[in-house]
């Protein structure tokens, strides 16, 4: 395995290469290296274009020594890079079905950074409770598309969203896209100026939550992604960045739980979000999944990495 400091992975890139990588930095709540692993073993299991890189700190990295071995660390990823992240407070609420929450901090301050830390030419993205389960993800690499992610979403019942912060950055607001899979070409210009874009909304993130009309104070990159695609078309509709080719993106929503995982999918308790007291189970199938109730995957961490042996 390459343990590559910054410097040392921008001179990382190899002519031609591709890859998926993940950001993971653990907090007291959540192990995210853990997640980090399986989501980068069902990206090797389905997947060609499967040359995986993990971004990291040292803390993080230390703890896993706790929570899993080398040999499986190894196994995961073939580039790690130490990048220590901006401390800044990010207290996020999380959910673990509709009756219990948690709040801890949420390290996502330098994930615009991805385009000077990532090894490869043609990269995408992923966060680490996106579990791939087909490879319709690896037509990307051979597009001609530069910047491609996902314009909408869908639950677990085949619906839209019932929020409307998960549809628009308010009620009369701008279209919400999806930082949760992200595919570039670090040499386009075009791309280089979303990254930058989206660096300097974070930067001035109070301006921007005022000037968009959105309440949340705290720093979402969903919304710093459609802010940068916002801007990057001309303060008009979207045309630059496509969809990627399975969108939308299917999503387990943090209400929801992970029932069982079977030998050939994963079953997932769905809530009715106007009514939280009814549940379905749904059978996931050879289907993308963002599942964001991340405790749910903790507990099926075992079941779930024998799905992608």
């Amino acid at each position: 395995m390459k343990n590559l400091k910054k410097q040392e992975a921008l001179n990382a890139s190899l002519n031609g290469n591709n890859g998926v990588i993940f950001f993971a930095y653990n907090n007291e709540q959540i192990d995210y290296i853990r997640l980090a692993i399986l989501a980068a073993s069902a990206v090797k299991k389905h997947m060609k274009n499967n040359q995986t890189c993990l971004i990291t700190d040292k803390s993080s990295l230390d703890w896993n020594s706790k929570s899993t071995t080398s040999k499986v660390l190894d196994k995961a990823f073939d580039h790690i890079i130490t990048e220590e992240p901006e401390h800044k407070s990010n207290i996020r609420k999380f959910y673990d079905s509709p009756w219990t929450t948690f709040e801890c901090q949420f390290e996502n301050w330098n994930k615009n950074d991805v385009i000077k830390l990532t090894p490869f030419d043609k990269t995408l993205m992923l966060d680490v409770d996106f579990l791939v389960n087909n490879n319709f993800l690896d037509i990307i690499f051979k597009l001609d598309e530069t910047l491609m992610l996902y314009t909408d979403a869908i639950t677990l019942r085949n619906e839209p969203p019932f929020h409307t912060l998960e549809r628009r950055l308010h009620k009369k607001g701008i279209p919400m896209l999806w930082s949760t899979a992200i595919y570039f070409d670090k040499n386009d210009e075009v791309v280089q100026l979303f990254f930058e874009l989206w660096g300097h909304i974070k930067d001035n993130w109070d301006f921007y939550r005022y000037l968009y009309g959105f309440s949340t104070k705290i720093y979402r990159t969903d919304f710093a992604v459609s802010i940068a695609t916002h801007m990057l078309n001309g303060f008009v509709e979207n045309t630059l960045v496509k969809p990627l080719p399975d969108n939308p993106m299917k999503y387990v929503e943090p209400k929801d739980d992970i029932q069982d995982v079977l030998s050939d999918g994963i079953r997932c308790l769905s809530h009715k979000p106007d009514e939280e007291w009814q549940h379905i189970f749904v059978n996931s199938k050879n289907e993308n999944l963002h599942i964001m109730n991340k405790k749910a995957i903790d507990r099926n961490w075992d079941k779930l990495m024998r799905l992608y042996e």
